[in-house]
């Protein structure tokens, strides 16, 4: 995870939009946003936020989700992801709350 945050894209804020209530997977996520998006773009999107620590890959067992302690960006299409704390905090900077 970088100490430095990135500039995050107008798509990655609405990634972290749609994450804030709930577990989602790829396609739950693709099906939320306000636009058609590529795979291949919001799975790089989606890698990003990964990498910054916004959000965790979870993969789902019959009881839980399982936080996926490190993730591979070719699994990107099997997980679910939610917010860290880190992604919770950006999310109410991105709402304007403090």
């Amino acid at each position: 995870m970088s100490t430095t945050p990135k500039r995050l894209t107008a798509l990655q804020e609405e990634i972290i939009d749609t994450l804030a209530n709930d577990y989602e997977d790829l396609q739950q996520i693709q099906g939320m946003l306000d636009h058609p998006v590529p795979v291949d773009q919001l799975t790089s999107a989606l890698w990003g936020l990964v990498e910054e620590g916004y959000i965790a890959c979870y993969q789902p067992t019959k009881t839980e989700m399982k936080l996926v302690a490190q993730p591979d960006r070719q699994g990107l299409n099997s997980y679910w992801f939610a917010l860290t704390k880190r992604g919770e905090q950006l999310l109410q900077t991105l709402e304007g709350v403090q």
